[in-house]
């Protein structure tokens, strides 16, 4: 009887592989710090610009990235994707979840000249301060 688990346990595993594989050779990525949100297609992050820190309310996570973009472009992107990852829009980059702000602002001045590209996207995820409404 293990013997016929046997093919079908080296399908799983060539194509949990297979899917490892092609998640790396495609490039998807996370926001540093922030496993809940995929970083935009064309956005790098900012080498060391991580910050973490861990409160009693919550995590306090903040990192940067840029790239050749828009921040238009970047907005639309998230309102169409974080949606898939549990975040709900509240405002214009604003973004909560599971009791967490996710805030996303194009700072001019948080990169020295010459390293960044396009636009610098600053994501700020923070413990939310919101009071849920009652019903």
């Amino acid at each position: 009887m293990t013997r016929s688990f046997a093919p079908l346990l080296v399908v799983l595993l060539l194509t949990f592989g297979a899917g490892t594989t092609l998640a790396a050779d495609s490039g998807a990525a996370f926001v540093a710090g922030i496993d809940e949100v995929p970083l935009m297609p064309g956005l790098d992050e900012v080498e060391e610009s991580e910050v973490t820190f861990d409160t009693a309310e919550g995590r306090i996570v903040v990192a940067l990235a840029t790239g050749d973009l828009t921040a238009d472009a970047v907005g639309s992107f998230y309102a169409s994707t974080l949606p898939a990852f549990g975040w709900r829009q509240d405002a214009p980059n604003l973004f909560r979840r599971e009791g967490e702000d996710l805030t996303l602002e194009f700072p001019k001045d948080e990169i020295p000249a010459g390293k960044a590209r396009g636009v610098v996207v600053k994501f700020s995820l923070r413990p939310s301060k919101s009071v849920a409404p009652s019903r």
